[in-house]
């Protein structure tokens, strides 16, 4: 992004998934990974002679044995289902992702040959999805370019002979991903979704609801769509204002939300974001979370020299010009405890009036 390159990315739907998965090709594959023996049979006992039908209006139709699918609701069923996948990516050339039947296809294009292999990888998908009787859902995979380019690359891509539809916003794991990654699409649709959850929550339940059914709305995922700009905190923030007046049963006016929210010992979701977010780098850049951290010389390159009067380090998150990549900003970290400057090696949660987790905050570049 902070380069003006583009990436081409394809998002991927199975139509009907989980109902899908043959069982003798599932049990043929679950061999060829040396599953076998008592384990691969009583898979096949949970697998075979099960049944369903139909009940419409309290008329039963006749039972018929279920050949295919893997039980939904169970632990060993998306299992089953990403061990009947797992060799979609052979003879794939462009990076791929898989988790359960959510797949997207990648490809950074700096030429027509990039579009190219892209549009051949899919052709390789096709021959996948035909040979082992697992369709796409044509209509719901979507082409999302994801560039900073006043114009981009324009390339038409095709799945199974039809055309796939160009978006600009597309949800993806629970995040909406737009061409820019400005994530103004995701924080306006998590803000109302959260607003219409918190006018349905019952006055006897106020906080621990908030606490247990919105907030957690409002902070998927933090760590990758941490917005930057003014107009996007604010946005965030007046979901949690209208919390506190609804808890603590207070909409005059002359109250300020502020108060309401010190009284609370709510800390700001901005900050909520920030802890997580360090967080997220901290693990990152000690290989706790497998994810290659933004390039650097070394890993002290994150590292600043201690903080005067007290015991821990800056952690450097690196600078950039996108919504892309981490925020740039300093946190501190202990590195003997591994842990956030805290006495209790826990992230402190400070109040909006006196934070006690020290950050200091710059502008992109």
């Amino acid at each position: 992004m902070d380069n003006k390159s583009q990436i081409d990315a394809i998002l991927l739907d199975f139509a009907k998934a989980f109902d899908k998965v043959p069982h003798k090709r599932l049990l043929s594959k679950l061999a060829f990974y040396g599953i076998t023996g008592n384990t691969k049979n009583w898979i096949k006992s949970f697998l075979s002679h099960r049944k369903q039908r139909v009940s419409v209006n309290g008329a039963l139709s006749d039972n018929t044995c279920v050949t295919s699918g893997v039980p939904q609701g169970s632990v060993l069923g998306p299992v089953l289902f990403l061990l009947y996948i797992n060799d979609i990516n052979n003879n794939i050339q462009s990076p791929i992702r898989l988790f359960a039947d959510d797949s997207i296809i990648y490809r950074k294009t700096k030429s027509e040959t990039d579009n190219n292999i892209l549009q051949s990888d899919l052709i390789q998908l096709q021959t996948w999805s035909n040979k082992w009787q697992m369709e796409f859902n044509i209509p719901k995979c979507m082409h999302l370019p994801i560039t900073n380019k006043t114009k981009p690359r324009l390339h038409s891509y095709s799945l199974c002979g039809v055309p796939l539809s160009t978006v600009s916003s597309h949800p993806y794991l629970g995040i909406k991903l737009d061409t820019k990654l400005t994530w103004a699409n995701h924080i306006t649709d998590i803000a109302s979704k959260s607003s219409k959850v918190l006018g349905m929550i019952k006055p006897d339940v106020k906080e621990t609801a908030y606490n247990m059914l919105v907030r957690p709305k409002l902070e998927y995922a933090s760590p990758i769509w941490n917005p930057q700009t003014t107009t996007q905190i604010k946005h965030l923030e007046k979901v949690q204002h209208c919390a506190a007046r609804f808890v603590k049963n207070n909409h005059r006016r002359q109250t300020a939300t502020t108060d309401l929210i010190a009284t609370l010992g709510w800390p700001t979701l901005e900050r909520r974001r920030i802890i997580k977010q360090a967080m997220t780098f901290y693990n990152i850049l000690n290989n706790i979370i497998n994810i290659t951290p933004p390039p650097s010389k070394n890993r002290g390159h994150y590292i600043a020299t201690k903080v005067p009067h007290q015991h821990c380090s800056v952690l450097l998150l690196p600078p950039c010009n996108s919504h892309l990549e981490y925020d740039p900003t300093t946190h501190y970290c202990n590195r003997k405890s591994h842990s956030f400057s805290s006495s209790n090696n826990e992230p402190p949660l400070p109040n909006t009036q006196s934070p006690k987790l020290p950050v200091k905050q710059t502008n992109n570049l």
